[in-house]
């Protein structure tokens, strides 16, 4: 979907994932679930935001996707199924507009 910058997508989607893990697994044992979240969450976020113009729609969509993450990683401790779901995720929500508009593939286009 991404054509040549999907290879790099879905590395830069492994890498964040695991470093997202890496962190809750390692707080999980000492802080509640809801402090993991704090911790991680907030800086995941506040990462992702490259431009002003879209900052509250991507900060929400960020905000909501790292607290699933953390919070699923006790059940689901696997890098490569939330890899594997931010590169698609991604990849849909960057070809239908939503993350970066001005990449948005036009209606038809296949």
């Amino acid at each position: 979907m991404l054509r040549t910058l999907g290879i790099w997508y879905a590395l830069s989607a492994f890498l964040q994932q695991a470093t997202m893990l890496g962190m809750a697994f390692v707080l999980y044992p000492a802080y509640p679930p809801f402090a993991v979240v704090l911790f991680i969450v907030p800086i995941y976020a506040a990462a992702h935001l490259l431009k002003v113009r879209y900052a509250w729609n991507r900060m929400t969509l960020f905000f909501l996707w790292g607290t699933a993450v953390v919070l699923l990683s006790p059940l689901i401790p696997n890098v490569w199924f939330f890899s594997a779901v931010h590169t698609i995720a991604g990849t849909c929500l960057i070809r239908w507009g939503i993350l970066y508009p001005k990449y948005a593939i036009p209606k038809g286009f296949v």
